[in-house]
């Protein structure tokens, strides 16, 4: 693992909100990309999902998906179970596992995936 000789610093404020490439009704910050940060160890966004909208099912080979709801509410659906998500609530999901998630409300998010997202 590479060691960091200084911090790496980020402004959400100043980042700009761009449509998900794989997903409708999903907007994102790239926050820290794997690729900028010191040890590549992670990758940070911030994940906005419209009242209503989806993150289809899907899964992440070698990546575990911890996520933080920072607003609103939805519901997790993770190997056949569905649960409720809430701001301050969240969830690590493994790799390999199916989960999609659907926005009751307007939801923000951080997601880090480690390793990070390639």
């Amino acid at each position: 693992m590479n060691r960091a000789s200084a911090p790496v610093f980020f402004d959400a404020a100043a980042i700009a909100w761009q449509a998900h490439p794989l997903f409708p009704q999903i907007d994102i910050k790239d926050l820290q990309p794997g690729a900028v940060h010191p040890a590549g160890a992670f990758s940070l966004m911030r994940v906005r999902v419209a009242a209503g909208g989806r993150i289809d099912p899907h899964t992440h080979p070698v990546e575990t998906e911890t996520a933080c709801l920072l607003g609103g509410s939805a519901r997790l659906l993770c190997d056949g179970a569905t649960t409720e998500l809430r701001a301050g609530g969240g969830v690590s999901i493994p790799p390999g596992l199916e989960h999609s998630l659907e926005a009751d409300s307007e939801v923000e998010l951080l997601a880090i995936h480690t390793p990070p997202l390639r």
